[in-house]
């Protein structure tokens, strides 16, 4: 259909002679000309009105159909050729990120509920997706949740399930109901998280009911954040002989604001099963009984509030499938280091043969390290090193780094007392001159040699008072920072970030760890 728009305009006017000959010189205007300069524009912006009217249905013809192409450019949309599998894929990778970041209530308001309202063929993806649904919230701050996690246990289907209890203060029925529901599918649990925020009587009543599992045959990852029970009340061996019987156990992932509960877990928790643990202890005499106890660790983190003297005869532990570990002195105030001697670090014990990442927090220092890597023969896996300490001695980190570890890719070293780098002001840190030169050097003889980023931190270096560098050349950057970072086991899970420098010649910035 044609659409055909007729409309008349007026002549433009023409100026007055006297305005034109005016406007060809510099002259000062009287004020009749003044007003006539004013009545001229006026008439050439009446003009102007007319045809903006004149126009107006053609710039909304044009909007509507702009509208139009947009709505059918739909059609050609290169999500439409996602086949239905791998679309179910992105949207199960939606869920789960979802699910463990604490989504706000109530849960419809989010995946996986949100794909079931976009289109019919989104709906049909998420309701032919059984791995969509399950991912159960239990939270006590949330009523009328019964009919959705039974909806939701239907439309999982039989897939495994992964379920998170939040339970904070009160003892409520509709929460019972809920978990009543789910402890009768514990069978399919695969991921079991519980984070009760106080006990009290109300909330060991919830620690009872789940005493009443009666199967955890798929359960291969137990997240624990809790209170501790009252000691005399039973309660303990109870909760932990639950996951006794769970045959596919690896990940555990236990923090206690009070050690007690992981002092008493019974022997017959499946340690030996255990390939990835995150926990607290209460010293590091309590992790060295602990890492005896996982053969087959493969990832290991742990933080503990003392630094006790360990017997010179302590059994040395054979870690031969370690490749990450994280031990770290959670007491930020100094308490912890009160029984403290320089060779007594847990590090002395330990044999870790394909060790890979290695962190150390205030736990031990650089003989230490270098005691290990040569006790265990790990120079040639170590990739990633982060070394937290106070006093830090800079020709042994150079040695270590240099000269032990050829393949390390990443460095971080952050000294928390200060003494890494100089209070001169706009002084290069000669750390970072001597480590550049050394590290030429060694290019020089051995051109093979991988990439190596650093980053320097100085806790008690203040911004602009010194140079605060950035080095970079085709395999080493080195940034240095006044930025410390505290990490703790509890408060940010170790979630650490790679200190890589995104671009070669790099501004500083602050820590994101």
């Amino acid at each position: 259909m044609t659409f055909t728009f007729t409309f008349s305009l007026p002549e433009p006017p023409i100026p007055p002679d006297h305005l034109v000959d005016l406007l060809n010189s510099n002259a000062l205007p009287s004020s009749i000309e003044s007003r006539h300069t004013i009545s001229y524009i006026d008439e050439l912006e009446s003009q102007i009105s007319m045809l903006d009217k004149a126009t107006e249905p053609i710039q909304l013809r044009r909007a509507e159909l702009m509208q139009t192409i947009k709505t059918y450019k739909a059609i050609l949309s290169p999500i439409r050729c996602i086949p239905f599998e791998i679309l179910g894929e992105i949207f199960y990778l939606v869920v789960w990120e979802t699910f463990h970041s604490y989504p706000r209530l109530p849960v419809t308001q989010h995946a996986p509920w949100l794909f079931t309202r976009v289109s019919r063929r989104w709906s049909a993806v998420a309701l032919g997706t059984p791995k969509l649904w399950s991912m159960i919230l239990v939270d006590e701050g949330y009523r009328g949740q019964l009919p959705l996690t039974e909806l939701c246990l239907a439309r999982s289907r039989n897939v495994p399930l992964n379920v998170k209890i939040l339970y904070r203060r009160q003892h409520n029925a509709h929460v019972v109901e809920v978990l009543d529901v789910l402890l009768s599918l514990s069978d399919r649990w695969r991921t079991a998280e519980l984070m009760v925020e106080s006990l009290s009587a109300t909330t060991c009543k919830l620690l009872q009911r789940l005493t009443r599992i009666h199967g955890l045959s798929n359960l291969k990852t137990l997240v624990i954040d809790l209170d501790t029970p009252d000691q005399d009340s039973g309660l303990d061996a109870a909760f932990w002989n639950i996951f006794a019987v769970a045959p596919q156990l690896t990940s555990l992932e236990a923090c206690f604001w009070d050690d007690r509960s992981l002092r008493r877990a019974p022997f017959s928790f499946p340690w030996h099963q255990l390939t990835r643990v995150r926990t607290t202890a209460a010293s590091n005499t309590q992790a060295l009984s602990l890492l005896g106890k996982l053969p087959n660790i493969v990832e290991c983190k742990i933080g503990f509030d003392k630094l006790k003297v360990l017997s010179a005869h302590s059994r040395v532990i054979h870690l031969p499938y370690l490749r990450t570990l994280v031990l770290q002195l959670q007491d930020d105030s100094g308490d912890g280091l009160v029984e403290y001697k320089k060779h007594t670090s847990l590090l002395d014990f330990l044999e870790t043969p394909r060790l890979q990442s290695l962190t150390t927090h205030e736990i031990a220092d650089e003989d230490d390290v270098t005691s290990l890597i040569t006790r265990s023969d790990c120079a040639a896996t170590l990739t990633s090193f982060r070394f937290h300490l106070s006093s830090i001695d800079q020709e042994k980190v150079l040695e270590l780094v240099l000269e032990t570890l050829p393949h390390l890719t990443l460095l971080r070293v952050e000294d928390f007392d200060g003494g890494l780098l100089p209070r001169t002001p706009m002084e290069e840190p000669a750390f970072v001159r001597v480590f550049v030169e050394e590290w030429v050097a060694g290019q020089a003889a051995s051109p093979l040699r991988q990439s190596l980023h650093v980053r320097l931190v100085d806790g008690q270096l203040e911004d602009g008072k010194v140079r605060l560098s950035t080095f970079a050349d085709d395999s080493l950057f080195i940034t240095v920072s006044s930025t410390p970072h505290w990490p703790s086991v509890i408060a940010d899970d170790f979630h650490y970030v790679d200190d890589r420098i995104s671009s070669r010649y790099s501004s500083q910035s602050d820590d994101v760890e």
